[in-house]
């Protein structure tokens, strides 16, 4: 026996809308819920399908871009977003499951249960980490100016940082590997977090701090203080570069601003209840419900528009596409003179050195 998660209602595959429809609230009174159930086995499975769809094409082709031209270690940038890509692959992996599981009920036993859960959780925390990678890589290439031989991330240090990234992602995943396991649920077999009766309610609370501060508030922190100071330097450089980057820069801020930062607050805000034991009457619970899945299905729009954000904006990479669609590509193999050959020179060969810009593809 244990007991269930927090009323948290998150968008892992494993918890869909884990709540009785009848809960006790405060009074206590009797809290009907069907509605909330109702809005959330529509609307989760259909977000989740979409974003599934978007996600695999978009991130299997700036995997199959950067696999192409040999771009892999070419840049901490370039590092940073083939591991974002993959993270976004991932996870748009998981989001079946998680339809099907709310259509239908969970028949895939808690292993399968267990792992998926925790390939969301895992793949979910990385791609926010790796946006902070990216952010504070485009500041060091962009607003201080500097060149690639003097700059203090290199591609082996980018290889690091990613390795370091995943490990604290599966950390965070731990309670989604260690505690999801299948079990009834209305009338069906559903996947879902449930600690076990021994664990504390502090406990409970420190695993979902850890998760809001170390998956999300950090690397907030960390995007905006970059794209601010990008920002400002963009404003005071001239020429058609730094209108070109200064676009990219408002388009990230606005999507992140949009997409994501509502269901970091929302979560942050449920994650302060937990903590203070605040009791909340039937109508504020059933409004938060609905928060956390609207803006959790935000979040996940997001990940599905990070290759357009982050891949397709560049100029390099969009060479480095069409080339691939026509069934060229420059050798991943660099030519001793550091050019590609005439007829395919392409930006995916530099020459020996390379120097700043104010380009998005540096």
């Amino acid at each position: 026996m244990g007991t269930e998660s927090t009323e948290q209602i998150s968008w892992e595959p494993y918890s869909g809308y884990d709540e009785e429809a009848y809960s006790v609230g405060p009074l206590p009174e009797l809290c009907y819920k069907a509605d909330v159930q109702a809005f959330s086995r529509a609307f989760q499975p259909s977000v989740s399908l979409m974003v599934a769809v978007l996600g695999l094409a978009g991130n299997g082709l700036v995997l199959a871009t950067h696999l192409a031209t040999g771009r892999i270690t070419r840049s901490p940038t370039s590092v940073h977003l083939l591991q974002l890509a993959l993270a976004d692959l991932l996870l748009a992996l998981t989001l079946p499951f998680a339809a099907a599981g709310a259509l239908q009920g969970w028949n895939l036993g808690s292993t399968t249960c267990r792992a998926i859960s925790g390939l969301y959780s895992a793949s979910f925390h990385a791609g926010f980490l790796f946006l902070a990678c990216i952010s504070a890589d485009r500041y060091v290439a962009i607003a201080r100016a500097l060149p690639a031989g003097r700059r203090p991330s290199t591609p082996g240090r980018a290889h690091l940082v990613s390795v370091f990234v995943w490990l604290l992602s599966l950390l965070l995943a731990l309670p989604a590997l260690l505690f999801s396991r299948d079990g009834p649920r209305e009338g069906q077999r559903r996947c879902r977090l449930i600690f076990p009766e021994g664990l504390t309610q502090t406990v409970k609370g420190a695993s979902a701090v850890a998760q809001v501060v170390l998956g999300f508030a950090l690397p907030l922190g960390v995007m905006a203080a970059c794209y601010a100071l990008l920002g400002r330097t963009l404003l005071a450089a001239r020429g058609p570069e730094r209108r070109r980057a200064l676009r990219v820069v408002v388009a990230l801020v606005a999507a992140f601003v949009v997409l994501q930062l509502p269901y970091s607050l929302a979560l942050l805000m449920d994650t302060a209840d937990l903590l203070a034991a605040r009791e909340r009457s039937c109508s504020a619970s059933k409004r938060k419900d609905l928060a956390l899945l609207v803006t959790g299905g935000l979040a996940l729009v997001r990940c599905s528009l990070n290759p357009v954000l982050y891949a397709f904006l560049g100029l390099r990479f969009r060479q480095d596409l069409r080339r691939l669609l026509q069934g060229g590509g420059c050798s991943p193999k660099p030519n001793p003179r550091g050019r590609c050959p005439r007829r395919l020179r392409l930006s995916s060969c530099s020459a020996p050195t390379e120097t700043h810009s104010l380009s998005w593809d540096n």
